[in-house]
């Protein structure tokens, strides 16, 4: 089985409250069913190393990119 995690599972996965992940530009989404989203766990653990912040590299400007468009 494929487990996707909501906007709600990746706020607790990442330790912020769900108001805060509001503020963060999340990585495409792995997979919609309705309007749902959903981002497997690969997915955020690589988008979590790659954000915008302190500590990393100006060359990480496209991290919010599927890996084809890197």
């Amino acid at each position: 089985m494929i487990k996707l995690m909501s906007r709600p599972e990746v706020a607790e996965y990442i330790g912020v409250q769900r108001g805060t992940l509001n503020r963060y530009k999340l990585p495409p989404a792995d997979a919609q069913i309705g309007r749902v989203q959903g981002w497997l766990k690969e997915t955020i653990d690589e988008w979590q190393q790659r954000r915008p912040g302190r500590g990393n590299h100006p060359d990480q400007a496209n991290w919010n990119l599927p890996p084809e468009l890197r």
